[in-house]
């Protein structure tokens, strides 16, 4: 069952109460009625968190003994050769073996290795720690890295002091008596597209995407090569 719900959330949403409580709509027709409501809900989500645990877990440990003679390449040792240090890790080669498995990954220096896509929905977030103390789960061994808070500060007043020198020229508006009016070329009112660009609200930087207080991070970035394999 925790295998099927697993192969089914990489089709759909993931959404453990409609499955529950689907479950167990579907038992209380057949005269299984639960005692406590929403115990089902809290002993599957348990139950499927340390089974995917397990899964990662087992994976990480068959491809540690598969690529246990594998030395791991030191960039600073000089007895790397100078073909080993330009080939990608086994981790990119298992991801995508046709932009990183063969000796000639890379035919010219201006190709494109990887494309950074951005989650602009803010639907994928990272949740925090309730008791703001190390977590009981295992580390997780799949390659994924959190940018600073500094960094993303750093690049932020980067991107704005590039805004500033530029000076981007906002479309010059024909006011009416009544305060309304048009922007040159367009037959819509102002007010009309003021209404619509303030309805998204990943455009607009003013409200909060999601609530900082259960989430560490509201917004998530993939890498993606040529073939949309996720790296």
């Amino acid at each position: 069952v925790l295998e099927l719900v697993k192969a089914l959330f990489v089709r759909m949403t993931p959404n453990l109460s409609g499955w529950t409580e689907a479950l167990e709509s579907f038992l209380n027709d057949r005269g299984y009625k639960l005692a406590t409501k929403d115990n089902l809900r809290r002993r599957f989500s348990t139950a499927y968190h340390w089974y995917l645990v397990l899964t990662i877990t087992v994976a990480e440990h068959v491809a540690n003994l598969v690529s246990c003679r594998t030395r791991p390449l030191n960039v600073e040792d000089g007895s790397v050769s100078d073909h080993e240090r330009v080939q990608p890790s086994e981790y990119l080669r298992v991801q995508c073996p046709l932009c990183f498995g063969g000796n000639d990954w890379r035919r010219t220096l201006r190709s494109v290795d990887v494309i950074v896509c951005i989650d602009a929905c803010f639907t994928q977030k990272r949740s925090r720690n309730a008791r703001d103390d190390v977590t009981q789960d295992p580390p997780n061994p799949t390659q994924t890295n959190f940018i600073s808070e500094f960094d993303v500060k750093a690049m932020e007043a980067h991107v704005e002091a590039c805004r500033n020198a530029n000076g981007t020229r906002k479309r010059s508006r024909v006011l009416a008596a009544d305060g309304d009016g048009y922007e040159n070329g367009m037959k819509i009112p102002i007010s009309v597209l003021d209404a619509c660009g303030d309805s998204f609200i990943a455009a607009n930087e003013k409200r909060e995407k999601a609530s900082t207080r259960y989430f560490a991070d509201t917004g998530l970035m993939a890498m993606l090569c040529h073939h949309d394999r996720v790296l």
